[in-house]
């Protein structure tokens, strides 16, 4: 082991004080939940180390902010994760209630239709186009979602590709159809 090693694993104790890392734990807490402030601040609000009784020295929290940093950013990827798979599964219910309610309103709708005549309610046939484009817009598109938000860049990339060259295709046989239409 070489003399930096030997320093970087020791600092603390070359510095003089060795601390608990429930204590270390305790100041990267009190760090994150407090906005992440400057050292000073950060020591003004930390209580001493109930082992030593001693507050971590400037020093000492200049150290342990490189590791706070790199705490922070899984903490940070960790809750944006959380809050994304919360907002995609409030998502999915939302269109899965819009989809059950578009087909409660074309069954209503076929309902009034097979009991009466179309010349006497106009709004039965409304009601059954609005509930089957309800339905059609939201059925399935929760679980699309989710499937795509779980996909890498290189599937997501591969997707997408395959569906500009099936779009491609179809814009390209609308204009070979629009050409023969003009001829």
């Amino acid at each position: 082991m070489s003399i930096t090693t030997d320093y970087k694993k020791n600092k603390e104790h070359i510095l003089g004080t060795r601390y608990a890392e429930a204590y270390k734990q305790y100041v990267f807490q009190t760090w994150y939940n407090n906005g992440k402030p400057s050292i000073p601040k950060l020591r003004d609000m930390i209580e001493p180390d109930v082992t030593i009784n001693q507050k971590a020295s400037v020093r000492i929290l200049q150290d342990w902010l490189i590791d706070f940093r790199t705490q922070a950013l899984q903490w940070d990827q960790e809750f944006s994760n959380r809050l994304m798979a919360d907002s995609l599964g409030t998502k999915h219910e939302m269109f899965d209630r819009l989809a059950d309610a578009g087909k409660v309103l074309v069954d209503a709708g076929l309902t009034f239709l097979e009991n009466h005549t179309i010349q006497d309610e106009a709004s039965a046939i409304r009601a059954i186009a609005v509930g089957a484009k309800i339905e059609r817009e939201n059925r399935g598109l929760g679980i699309t979602m989710k499937k795509l938000s779980e996909m890498d860049d290189e599937k997501l990339t591969s997707e997408l590709k395959l569906l500009l060259e099936s779009t491609k295709s179809e814009v390209q046989d609308i204009i070979d159809a629009s050409e023969i239409t003009d001829e």
